[in-house]
């Protein structure tokens, strides 16, 4: 977690999580189920769905994730100006 700095703009403040490892760790996990469930995506004639799904997993454990949450609350400071 990350304290960030007032949005000067909007003088808010907000505070940063980032989600990258746990980004990574879901797209790995999502291509290692779906090579265990090629099987049954095949028996089902559904190998243009398994393919697509697994295309989807290509990079993206490469990606970074961030959440940021605003604190909306008003500041003194924001009020008064």
């Amino acid at each position: 977690m990350d304290e960030g700095p007032s949005c000067p703009a909007l003088k808010l403040p907000y505070t940063t999580y980032d989600l990258s490892v746990q980004n990574r760790e879901h797209w790995l996990k999502k291509r290692q189920v779906l090579q265990e469930l090629e099987p049954e995506f095949e028996s089902e004639g559904s190998q243009f769905l398994f393919k697509n799904r697994l295309a989807e997993c290509d990079g993206l454990e490469h990606f970074h994730r961030y959440l940021y949450l605003v604190d909306r609350t008003p500041s003194p400071s924001s009020v008064e100006d």
